[in-house]
């Protein structure tokens, strides 16, 4: 993990150089924009925080704007900017969510809006524990992959919170800056808080279709598949970028892929 240090909050300083990388805006998302600086990266979010990246992403100096919660600023750091390091100290981190199946882990790995979080919550909801959501860390352990615990946090939009009816003593639930309902587990019975071994992974579908199909996915398309949806810090850092190909190559040898598919319709 790197260290963070928050300083008080300061009006964002114009910028001179040009981004390298940002991402696109989504509905009721974060935008981030990614500059490189001589110490290093700053990832702004324009009228919220500044994270000051070092060169190795072992600390992060946060700077938010006057007047933003510091949940918002929590939330941010946590779910984007923690994943972003990871990746950066060659660690390999998906976007996805992990739930804990019979003491083993399966993983949903999708981009944002497939539905990841609304179905780790559905498998909540009957009784499986969650692991992690968003920025899933795995760890290789000789022939085996594991699933590290993240935050004990969900977030969904409030159609599917309405829709899964998953208010449940142990989970405090309000509202984030994005309009997301975010649950934390307060109770172990809700999140494992231990490691679990991957079994299986599976690469969400876009909806659209008919029908729920669960289709086993070669070596190849894994490779693919799962470098869409790394975190990356520096697009174009070749030791980094060269790394993660190779270690995601290995965990599609050692691991199981399917694609899944199903209709993103609550009265189906």
């Amino acid at each position: 993990m790197p260290e963070s240090t928050l300083f008080p909050a300061r009006e964002q300083v114009p910028l001179t150089t040009p981004p390298y990388h940002e991402w696109p805006t989504t509905v009721g998302g974060y935008h981030p924009v990614f500059y490189r600086q001589d110490s290093g990266y700053l990832i702004r979010f324009n009228a919220l925080v500044d994270f000051a990246i070092a060169a190795e992403a072992t600390q992060v100096n946060i700077h938010p704007v006057p007047g933003i919660a510091d949940c918002t600023v929590e939330e941010i750091y946590r779910n984007l900017i923690v994943p972003l390091a990871l990746g950066h100290q060659q660690k390999l981190v998906f976007h996805a969510s992990a739930i804990e199946i019979d003491d083993f882990s399966v993983i949903f790995v999708a981009a944002s809006g497939y539905g990841k979080s609304t179905l780790a919550t559905s498998f909540l909801s009957h009784g499986y524990r969650f692991l992690a959501e968003d920025g899933v860390l795995l760890e290789q352990q000789q022939s085996v992959y594991m699933v590290a615990p993240g935050y004990p946090s969900l977030r969904l939009w409030k159609d599917s919170w309405d829709a899964l009816d998953v208010s449940d003593n142990a989970m405090d639930s309000s509202i984030t800056s994005t309009g997301k309902v975010q649950l934390r587990a307060i109770s172990d019975d809700l999140h494992c808080r231990s490691s679990r071994t991957l079994r299986h992974v599976y690469i969400l579908g876009d909806g659209n279709t008919d029908h729920v199909s669960i289709d086993p996915m070669s070596e190849l398309d894994a490779v693919a598949n799962l470098l869409r949806h790394r975190f990356l810090l520096d697009v174009a850092h070749k030791t980094v970028l060269t790394r993660n190909i190779r270690d995601v190559s290995r965990l599609a040898r050692y691991t199981t892929f399917y694609q899944l598919d199903y209709p993103r319709r609550f009265d189906v």
